[in-house]
């Protein structure tokens, strides 16, 4: 995975973007919680508390927030 995301990133393609979920969930796993197996999850599939923890930063850093008058959030 290390090797094809620094091709993709040698090309410099504008509005590609990484996001770390794979990297949070190793780093989260192994100093803050055991992230396999909770929430009646088999030890494939991280529980959805992390889930969520995950996709709030991905809302909190890659979207503007929500306009009631655009009605709908912006990418940013």
């Amino acid at each position: 995975m290390r090797g094809a995301l620094h091709n993709v990133y040698e090309r410099n393609l504008p509005g590609v973007y990484y996001w770390p979920s794979y990297e949070f969930v190793t780093w989260h796993g192994s100093t803050v919680e055991i992230v396999f197996g909770k929430e009646g999850n088999d030890l494939r599939h991280v529980s959805q508390s992390l889930i969520d923890i995950i996709t709030g930063h991905f809302r909190r850093y890659y979207f503007k927030p929500f306009s009631a008058a655009s009605g709908a959030a912006k990418v940013m």
